[in-house]
């Protein structure tokens, strides 16, 4: 089976870590040891303390008639459209219904 050096960034390029060599300071301590220029959203540091804030402030998940509305009792969410009635369909459906109505009752 193949030996696979690890991949160290140099100067913003991949490079491979030359055999005998080993990764210390910043790097081999941990992404807490490594500092991050806070931008955005993120005000953190260090590395390990913006992953952690972005797990904090993360979307929580969606759940239908929970923390997301619902139309009708139909979820928001999924693919698809969910349809709604215009306003001149509705009209046309009302004086059909008024139409219908007045034929059962004899008007």
């Amino acid at each position: 089976m193949a030996t696979h050096l690890p991949l160290v960034i140099v100067a913003g390029a991949v490079q491979q870590l030359p055999a005998g060599d080993s990764v210390s300071g910043a790097a081999a301590s941990g992404a807490s040891s490594i500092t991050n220029t806070p931008a955005g959203g993120i005000a953190a540091t260090d590395v390990q303390a913006a992953i952690n804030e972005l797990d904090t402030e993360k979307q929580a998940t969606l759940i239908p008639g929970t923390n997301i509305k619902t139309v009708n009792g139909t979820s928001l969410l999924g693919t698809g459209d969910i349809a709604l009635v215009t306003q001149s369909q509705y009209n046309t459906d009302m004086g059909d219904l008024a139409t219908a109505l007045a034929n059962i009752n004899g008007v």
